[in-house]
């Protein structure tokens, strides 16, 4: 609370953007009404590109004071970085904050969303009933977006209201949302012989106005030959002559429902969880409705060119501030520069190290970047008074200032030089139109004119650390090569003939260290980096160098004296070494093997040349030892001779066996098919990933193929009477192709109910996309059908979905394990299975291990569930779950259609 009025915090990015500044508005004249007042915290950046000016920014939301701030408003849509806002809300969750979220549904309080399907069909209607249009075109978005979708169905159930049968071979294209797709899709109709529509109906306004621009230049009249009509209410169609029918959000309603929301939460009392207020329609011009705002064609025109006039001149007078602070960066003149351009009614807070207290304490940083004590060094009043300032705690956030009260709506913005927080703006808003566009000028050009001032003032001491950092390898924390190379030169300083020692000069390099990189990741491979330099400084005197000479290579110097036996000790060292590296990998659980190769030259006390040279002779023996393979490198494990042995009696005496595991209707509880998962008895005791590893060691990768096919398919019919009606799942590589005999006694023998199999996809290995063409187009060919496993777990993608569009997919079970508790997973999965619906794709939640994951599951729509809670893999095929389980699904599933959501 704050001087008795109740404290609404809004957390969102780019408030110069047009959605945010009409919706800010409504919310402040809303809250005046209810005596609320309203602190906006803001960033620059929509987080989209996770730069460090990004993480600068987003310090703004460290910021809230919850013994202030009594409730908290997100705007997820601004956001493209979803862990900021997850943070956001954890945080004011620990405080016992409520929180609203606006345009997105959020696991929080109350979500508002815009409701756009009864608009929408409200300005088809008017189009069929007032304009008696009979042949429309219909402009769809993105083909398979979920917005597109949505609006496609409104616009064939109107069609079909009023008896219009919509042709969209011809009368329907995909304009992806944006003017050059809608222009060209328009374009290619009217190549064609087909009759001209009555109207275009367009599924957003950017696509509406470029075919109006199109139409016009072909000598078509809008609306009196050709309608055309749009949808979402940017700014831009306001200069559009026509002016654009389209629907547009009710700002004043979206910001009215949040008000009344969060002051329900505060005191307790009943709220509605999800909230969907209807967008608005806006009769106009180029449906043929009179529009008398529309037709002030005059004033728009007047203000577009007050508009870009003060765009140049607010243009050169803003790119003078940075170099006026150049020109004397010293606090003062900082300080009598940014009053000269700061916005009326706003105050500069920074940081107390910024300009010096006096007061060591008050330096101390907080985990969001500010200091415990701020200082305000400039501010403005009405009437371009500066006021009087003082120094203040940061968790106060709202600085006192002398003389003035801060009234309206307050904007925060951090002042930040990448990940460098200096402080932050505070702004007392109230014409957002001008307002918001003062703001994000001068906290770009003052966060550009710190960060030139800072540098400037560091440069000496940053050309110090610059060299010294240039000897030391980040990773390793080793010597660089020039590191190793002033170390050398050290060692000589006394002795310019350099008779002091005898030299050997290796180089250690890591073989496939490309794979390592590509299968494992950067991460991995700093860390087998790491794992050579520890066993080289183990087998090796702390006297001698150890350097990083290239992102795969570590440079050894060892030191001798004149009369040491220098092959012997050298022989010794380079055996202890290899020596721990086999032990290492020999008990390594990691998915990869160290492979080091090495180079070698010597040189004599008083040696000629240059250390570099030394280097490179290195440099030419490891290549050419690499080539005749004789030094000692640490060769890749294999599987053991007993385990080979077993593998193979395995394979040639088809010894396998299949557990089948139940896969479950998630909207009744009943089996909908059965996971057959391959399996081998006690005395061969060999894994599937065993299995499927020695046979690809060991080039088997077919034998198990057929073998997994031919044995399933042949035990599914054998058994097709307690199988009942159900599918079968069958695991698959799909890399591996059948020889045409082998196909031919596939369709054979197992060419009956051809529906009922499944062909799973096995993600472990490899395949290309001419590979999976070939897959798809055999599966296709058979009549089966095909899932993806492990959706979700960075081996499949939408791309993958698109191009080959499988039949089922199944939920990466990391992503099911806790997702009650997880808003992220939750996030993702929805996600996924919104996309798989909208595609005609049956989702499985996959590894469903407790009861909490069910309901989780089935609130989200899932189609089918398959793990331990429900049922474990079995040689048996039951032919139904438990019973409690079918209840608890019921009972799920009659809780859900019973939930808490209000069409407004």
């Amino acid at each position: 609370m704050l001087n008795g009025k109740y404290v609404i915090g809004v957390c969102l990015s780019r408030i110069y953007y047009i959605h945010t500044k009409r919706f800010l508005k409504s919310l402040h004249k809303a809250a005046v009404g209810e005596n609320v007042q309203v602190i906006v915290f803001h960033s620059l950046y929509d987080f989209y590109c996770d730069s460090k000016s990004d993480r600068g920014a987003a310090s703004v939301y460290g910021l809230i004071d919850y013994d202030v701030v009594d409730a908290l408003v997100v705007m997820p849509e601004n956001f493209q970085k979803p862990e900021i806002i997850d943070g956001i809300i954890a945080e004011a969750r620990k405080h016992d904050k409520p929180v609203i979220s606006i345009d997105r549904e959020l696991v929080v309080d109350v979500s508002i969303m815009p409701e756009t399907e009864r608009t929408f069909a409200e300005l088809i209607r008017h189009l069929f009933a007032e304009h008696k249009v009979k042949r429309p075109f219909y402009m769809s978005g993105i083909k398979g977006n979920d917005f597109s979708s949505k609006r496609e169905k409104i616009y064939f159930q109107v069609c079909k209201e009023f008896g219009i049968d919509p042709d969209v071979d011809n009368y329907f294209a995909y304009g992806d949302f944006w003017r050059e797709p809608a222009r060209r899709e328009i374009a290619r109709f009217f190549a064609t012989n087909n009759p001209t529509p009555d109207a275009i109906i367009c599924a957003n306004d950017a696509m509406a106005m470029a075919v109006c621009d199109y139409l016009n230049e072909q000598g078509y009249n809008v609306p009196e030959d050709i309608i055309v009509t749009g949808f979402d209410g940017i700014d831009a169609e306001n200069y559009m002559i026509p002016s654009i029918t389209t629907c547009e959000p009710d700002y004043d309603t979206y910001a009215e429902h949040t008000i009344d929301s969060a002051l329900r939460l505060i005191e307790n009392m009943k709220v509605y969880s999800l909230l969907h207020v209807p967008m608005r329609v806006k009769y106009a011009e180029s449906c043929g409705c009179f529009n008398k705002e529309a037709r002030k064609y005059s004033g728009k025109a007047s203000r577009l060119y007050e508009v870009m006039s003060s765009i140049d001149n607010i243009d050169a007078h803003w790119y003078r501030m940075p170099a006026r602070i150049l020109e004397e960066p010293g606090i003062v003149n900082i300080k009598k520069v940014m009053f000269r351009y700061l916005p009326w009614r706003s105050a500069v807070c920074m940081n107390s190290d910024f300009v010096s207290l006096g007061n060591e304490k008050n330096h101390r940083k907080k985990s969001n970047g500010f200091t415990e004590w701020m200082t305000v060094i400039c501010a403005k009043g009405d009437n371009a008074v500066e006021l009087a300032v003082n120094g203040f705690p940061s968790s106060k956030i709202i600085p006192p200032l002398v003389d003035y009260e801060w009234r309206n709506m307050l904007v925060i913005t951090a002042i930040n030089s990448e990940e460098k927080v200096y402080g932050y703006l505070i702004s007392d808003v109230d014409e957002f139109e001008d307002s918001s566009k003062l703001i994000q000028r001068f906290v770009m050009n003052l966060n550009v004119s710190l960060r030139m001032v800072e540098s400037t003032a560091m440069n000496s001491t940053l050309s110090e650390k610059v060299e010294q950092l240039s000897l030391i390898d980040a990773i390793t924390g080793l010597p660089s090569y020039k590191g190793v190379v002033r170390k050398v030169e050290e060692r000589y300083e006394d002795d310019p003939e350099r008779k002091k020692y005898k030299l050997v000069v290796s180089i250690y390099s890591i073989a496939k260290w490309p794979e390592i990189i590509r299968d494992f990741g950067i991460e991995e491979s700093e860390i087998a980096l790491n794992k050579v330099r520890e066993y080289l400084q183990k087998s090796n005197p702390k006297t001698d160098i150890i350097g990083h000479f290239a992102e795969d290579k570590l440079l050894l110097v060892n030191f001798f004296s004149p009369e040491d036996d220098i092959g012997k000790q050298i022989t010794e060292r380079v055996a202890h070494f290899y020596d721990l590296m086999q032990k290492y990998n020999d008990s390594s659980e990691k998915q990869y093997y160290l492979e080091v190769n090495a180079g070698c030259t010597t040189a004599d006390p008083g040696w000629q040349g240059t250390f570099e040279d030394l280097v490179q002779i290195a440099s030419n023996e490891l290549i050419v030892n690499r080539l005749r393979g004789n030094l000692p490198t640490v060769e890749k494990k294999t599987a053991d001779d007993e385990m080979v042995k077993k593998f193979l009696r395995l394979v040639e005496e088809n010894l396998f066996y299949y557990n089948y595991q139940p896969i479950v209707n998630a909207n009744n509880g009943e089996i909908y098919a059965y996971e057959a998962l391959m399996r081998s008895p006690a005395e061969i005791g060999l894994a599937p990933d065993q299995i499927l590893d020695i046979a690809a060691s060991t080039g088997k990768l077919y034998d198990i193929e057929k073998a997994t096919f031919f044995n399933i398919l042949d035990e599914y019919y054998r058994r097709r009477r307690e199988f009942g009606d159900r599918k079968v799942f069958i695991n698959s590589i799909p890399k591996i192709k059948f020889t045409p005999a082998d196909k031919a006694i596939l369709a054979e023998k197992f060419d009956r109910d051809r529906d009922k199999v499944v062909v799973e996809i096995t993600e472990q290995f490899d395949k290309t996309d001419e590979q999976m063409e070939t897959f798809v187009d055999y599966i296709d060919g058979r009549g089966w059908q095909y899932a993806i496993d492990d959706y979700g777990s960075g081996n499949s993608n939408i791309v993958n979905l698109l191009k080959f569009k499988p039949n089922l997919i199944k939920i990466d079970r990391f992503l099911i394990t806790g997702v009650e508790k997880d808003e992220n997973k939750q996030m993702f999965v929805k996600n996924i299975i919104d996309f798989a619906k909208n595609n005609d794709i049956k989702v499985i939640a996959e590894g469903v291990e407790t009861r909490e994951e069910l309901v989780t599951m089935i609130n989200f729509g899932v189609d089918l569930i398959q793990g331990y809670y429900t049922a474990r893999p079995s040689t048996d095929v039951l032919a139904e779950i438990p019973e409690d389980k079918r209840k608890d699904i019921k009972d799920i599933i009659e809780a859900k259609e019973g939930s808490n959501e209000r069409i407004i």
